[in-house]
């Protein structure tokens, strides 16, 4: 059953792969090579914060502002009603599209750990805890954007996707330092998902750097359960 769903999956988004790679290689060499030509010189832990950036900010670019795109587009079309009569378990339709969603990102990740390897110097290796946090950020962004693309019109999730990427790329430490910004932001940004990611994604990669703090991994894994329940209740609501 789950099989025949990521078989379908991966024939409906296969060209993600090769355009999601050449995107998400660009957004990384930008972000790496571009902005620190802006920030002018980093120190070792500040490199290693936006380094652990760029793997944050495409995971968000997938989740929360590409696939709720496409999700949004296939309810228009009538395709998520489909599946939705198809008799098998709720869960299986978000776990097979997941799966593939995170096929997509892995690319972007690579494309990272490169340009930071080539920039700053820095060797990350895939020990079990990073990729545990890559898989655990991945699946926290995509609930929360497809919750939006099942609960949302077409036009608003468009819109709510551009705000998450743009809020988390300009408003969030998450490529600068947490005393840019004002206390009251910090505070918000500890109970949003997306700075917790980030600190546990740091953490994870370069350990020593103790950027992550205790309820990070609270946060982010009450978030994710909270949006999958969003999610199959919206499947399960009847039209």
């Amino acid at each position: 059953m789950l099989t025949s769903l990521l078989k379908w999956s991966f024939v409906r988004h296969r060209y993600l792969f090769i355009a999601f790679t050449m995107v998400q290689t660009v957004f990384a060499l930008a972000i790496v090579y571009g902005l620190t030509l802006m920030m002018g010189s980093l120190t070792t832990s500040q490199a290693e914060q936006l380094s652990a950036g760029v793997w944050q900010l495409g995971l968000v670019a997938v989740g929360c502002t590409i696939a709720p795109q496409l999700l949004s587009e296939s309810i228009s079309e009538g395709l998520l009603e489909y599946q939705r009569n198809l008799p098998v378990p709720r869960i299986c339709l978000l776990i097979a599209d997941f799966i593939i969603w995170i096929a997509v990102s892995i690319p972007g990740v690579v494309a990272g750990v490169v340009a930071s390897a080539a920039r700053f110097g820095l060797i990350q290796m895939a020990t079990p805890n990073l990729v545990m946090m890559l898989l655990l950020c991945a699946l926290g962004n995509l609930s929360l954007g497809y919750m939006l693309a099942i609960w949302l019109p077409c036009g608003g999730v468009t819109v709510v996707g551009q705000l998450i990427m743009l809020a988390t790329m300009l408003f969030a430490p998450i490529l600068y330092p947490s005393d840019k910004l004002p206390s009251i932001i910090l505070t918000i940004h500890d109970w949003m998902p997306f700075v917790p990611m980030h600190r546990m994604l740091t953490d994870a990669a370069f350990p020593g750097s103790n950027t992550s703090h205790s309820i990070d991994l609270f946060v982010v894994f009450a978030w994710c359960l909270a949006c999958v329940a969003g999610c199959l209740a919206g499947l399960s609501k009847r039209r």
